[in-house]
């Protein structure tokens, strides 16, 4: 609850006061444009697996969530932060809009018995408020106060360690033997993490995504399934397994 509502969306909001370069407009739905292609890739790889082996409700969910929906603010944004410092935190977070989007969107559909989404949840989502404020903060080119932006670099700052700490307790918690003995799980952590990402990145390259965006994408497209969110699933939805939550 601290990371996700406090610290992942103060970290976004710091990364609005840029030092140095300025960020180029083109640049920002270029990424959120790397974000749609990339969504969309990972559907499509999804529903041919379906197609394939198409299982119970249970694990089309998982599938499909699994998937298309990477583990953005628990390890993309700490992990950008560490790589890149601002800039690196400030792109993540557009590459995520549209994952949030269709996360309370699509995703409720798909991990809810009734197909139904909650609007509130979609618009007073922190992580998703946090990423569109920024961007309009760079499109209007505001600069937040020096103590406001010392307050969301202080609060920001938390991130990378409570990542972290959640990673590996949830890693002290896992069975080694569930993790590797599951055909189906491994096929999916391949594309997630290494098959999709390659192609995907290989074509980015060709179309002449310049370097720093380039390294961006590829934290973004090989980030591994996050944990079932419970809002995601509450009110009788389903509760697929993560398969590659590390």
């Amino acid at each position: 609850e601290i990371m996700l509502k406090l610290s992942v969306p103060f970290s976004i909001l710091s990364s609005a006061n840029i030092e140095g370069e300025s960020i180029a407009k083109r640049d920002i739905f270029i990424m959120i444009g790397v974000s749609a292609m990339a969504l969309l890739l990972f559907f499509l790889v999804a529903q041919l697996l379906l197609r394939i082996r198409p299982g119970n409700r249970s694990e089309r969910a998982g599938c499909i969530l699994n998937l298309m929906f990477g583990n953005t603010l628990f390890i993309g944004i700490p992990l950008a932060d560490a790589a890149f410092g601002a800039r690196g935190v400030f792109f993540v977070a557009m590459f995520n809009i549209l994952s949030a989007v269709l996360t309370w969107t699509y995703g409720v559909s798909v991990a809810s018995l009734e197909g139904r989404f909650s609007p509130k949840r979609l618009f007073l989502n922190p992580g998703a408020l946090a990423s569109v404020a920024t961007l309009l903060l760079v499109l209007f080119d505001v600069r937040l106060p020096a103590i406001a932006l010392d307050f969301c670099k202080f609060l920001g700052a938390m991130a990378a360690p409570l990542s972290m700490l959640l990673l590996g307790a949830k890693l002290a918690g896992s069975s080694l033997r569930s993790l590797l003995f599951r055909p189906m799980a491994t096929l999916q952590s391949a594309l997630r993490l290494a098959l999709i990402p390659l192609l995907l990145l290989s074509l980015l390259s060709l179309l002449g995504l310049h370097s720093f965006l380039l390294q961006i994408a590829a934290i973004c497209i090989a980030l591994p399934a996050g944990p079932p969110n419970p809002n995601l699933i509450k009110n009788g939805g389903l509760a697929p397994e993560p398969v590659n939550v590390m």
